[in-house]
């Protein structure tokens, strides 16, 4: 039986598909100004294709095993991004305290830990980007996807 599914594919494809158009599109359509408006409305849609499929009754069991390991990856990813944000947040606020307005340099250990963690987040954020189309790849071949990274919050 072959459980190829596009809707599975769509749902791990759609932050791919909401940060570009949020990033490029908008912005370029409708102004800078407007965009700090509604940078939100991705963000808050983000989980809304997932939802509508796994409470679908015409949704088959792959997909909504799919959207299931989709949505898990999604809490671990945000909870992930929150703790090197608040890292890095922390880091630099402490390096603010220490320095007192004194430019120490690039070479002082809080500001390579400052840069270690942006380069962290940055590193998460490619890493987010690859798991999602390995992810969309085996939704539309019809295999079965477990992110590497995600805690199974929903079973």
């Amino acid at each position: 039986m072959n459980n190829r599914s596009t809707k599975a594919m769509l749902v791990h494809l759609t932050p791919l598909l909401l940060s570009f158009l949020s990033t490029y599109l908008v912005p370029a359509i409708l102004g800078q100004p407007l965009w700090y408006l509604i940078f939100l409305v991705p963000a808050l849609i983000l989980f809304l294709p997932a939802i509508i499929i796994r409470l679908s009754s015409k949704s088959t069991d792959f997909e909504r095993r799919h959207v299931t390991a989709y949505l898990n990856f999604v809490i671990s990813s945000l909870l992930y991004i929150a703790a090197l944000v608040g890292a890095y947040l922390w880091i630099f606020n402490y390096m603010s305290a220490e320095t007192s307005g004194a430019y120490q340099g690039i070479n002082t250990p809080i500001a390579l830990l400052s840069m270690s963690s942006a380069l962290l987040i940055l590193a998460f954020t490619v890493l987010i980007v690859v798991f999602n189309v390995r992810a969309a790849i085996a939704a539309y071949k019809g295999q079965e996807y477990r992110y590497p990274i995600a805690i199974r919050f929903l079973k």
